[in-house]
């Protein structure tokens, strides 16, 4: 199916607007382009798309159009997905030497022969060069992007992260040394993420032991509380038996005057006390 009958399209000025609406409930992902545009790649559910294209330049589009197709079972209407890598170019308008933007919408895009692009139906952009495959995923940023990446390198493929550079490359706006860097980036940027989650990690545990630290520390206060308390019992336990140690001495030596106006009964009770 042609791009024209899923999306219109209007150029004014090096400036072409993408729109759905042609289709039932349809709705469009903008996978990248090589050149300025309106979203970020791999953003879904859009209805218009802007690109800007520099005159005089190229420029490729990687767009899917998701859409209520009538043709399903039983005349039930099922969702179909169409991908599109659609071209641009400047010509001059007839009639006029003035160079205006065309988008080519039903034309068949055809790289050159040293460096092949393919999109998937996983919305992957794929370019092969120099017997490399060079790869970008919408996966890639899903939360399971690193199993995805390694998922890829084991297939063999070399993986970038931004699509554009693929797309740029394809129309020979980029180089073979271009990809190389962008896959090189790309290590560089899978080692960054694992050394900022081995952080993340790091904090965690070191805010776990800090905690167990205090908690620790706390026990340990409360045994010293208790201890310091069971030395000072003891200590006044120790004054008190010695102060009445001293008591029942005195009641020993003590002259018998000193408890001669006592009954000798009354006597023989406070020595009892005191020993």
């Amino acid at each position: 199916m042609e791009a024209s009958r899923c999306l219109s399209v209007a150029v004014e000025e090096g400036v072409a607007v993408f729109s759905t609406g042609k289709m039932p409930d349809s709705e469009m992902t903008f996978i990248g382009a090589s050149c300025q545009a309106s979203a970020p790649p791999f953003t879904r559910e859009l209805q218009s798309l802007q690109i800007k294209v520099p005159p005089g330049e190229k420029a490729l589009v990687a767009l899917a159009v998701r859409f209520l197709s009538s043709s399903g079972w039983k005349g039930k209407g099922t969702y179909q997905t169409k991908l599109y890598l659609i071209p641009t170019t400047w010509r001059e308008k007839p009639g006029s030497e003035k160079e205006v933007l065309v988008v080519e919408m039903d034309k068949v895009f055809i790289p050159p022969s040293d460096r092949l692009i393919q999109l998937m139906s996983t919305y992957e952009l794929v370019v092969t060069t120099e017997g490399q495959r060079f790869v970008v995923s919408r996966q890639w940023y899903a939360a399971d992007a690193k199993e995805r990446g390694e998922a890829l390198r084991e297939q063999g493929f070399r993986v970038v992260e931004d699509p554009n550079i693929l797309l740029r490359f394809a129309l020979g706006m980029a180089s073979f040394e271009d990809l190389e860097a962008a896959a090189s980036l790309d290590k560089r940027s899978q080692l960054e993420r694992s050394l900022a989650f081995s952080l993340s990690l790091l904090q965690v545990a070191q805010e776990e032991l800090y905690t167990a630290h205090c908690e620790a520390g706390w026990c340990q206060r409360v045994i010293e509380w208790l201890v310091q308390d069971r030395d000072d019992a003891r200590e006044k336990i120790w004054q008190l038996s010695k102060t009445l140690s001293q008591a029942a001495e005195m009641l020993q030596t003590a002259p018998t005057t000193l408890f001669g106006s006592l009954p000798r009964k009354e006597i023989g009770k406070l020595k009892e006390l005191f020993e």
